[in-house]
């Protein structure tokens, strides 16, 4: 399974950084970064496999046959602290995530595959994980609920060729 999930653990750069401080570092990064903050999140970025982009591809635009549709998708997740517990996590949120990704390309739920098994979100989905996520903006953040009507509005937004919902 190890194989499967690349985890990407910044921790050891962070603690190289902050150990050597040439002169004038802590001004510059206070410059550079004034609201800078470690979040109480990790991250996910999920990326298309060949069986989802063979999938998908019905549903693509010029613009997706033109870039290959490999967009990743990047989702904060529960903090975690080793890699068997970001497994654990990963099986609780498949679903939702396969969902989320399916959506994307079909609000018609008939077209998504069945069952939509944690393996079967392995084969089609490449996984990196992000332990660190830092907020660099200085606006606070703002987060809004994600309902059904919602989702579909938005994979029609981003469908110039489908006619908008009312």
């Amino acid at each position: 399974m190890a194989d499967v999930l690349r985890f990407h653990f910044r921790q050891q750069r962070f603690r190289t950084f902050r150990s050597v401080k040439p002169a004038g570092i802590a001004s510059l990064k206070t410059e550079l970064f004034p609201a800078m903050a470690v979040l109480n999140r990790c991250a996910l970025a999920v990326a298309p496999k060949p069986p989802m982009r063979e999938w998908s591809r019905p549903f693509w635009t010029r613009e997706d046959l033109e870039g290959g549709a490999a967009d990743e998708s990047l989702y904060l997740i529960p903090a975690y602290n080793d890699e068997a517990a970001a497994l654990v996590l990963l099986r609780g949120l498949h679903e939702e995530i396969f969902a989320a990704e399916l959506d994307l390309w079909s609000v018609d739920r008939q077209l998504w595959p069945s069952p939509r098994s944690f393996d079967l979100f392995l084969q089609w989905f490449s996984l990196r994980f992000f332990p660190l996520v830092e907020d660099l903006g200085v606006e606070p953040l703002i987060t809004y609920g994600v309902g059904e009507p919602f989702r579909g509005m938005v994979s029609d937004a981003l469908d110039w060729n489908t006619p908008q919902r009312s």
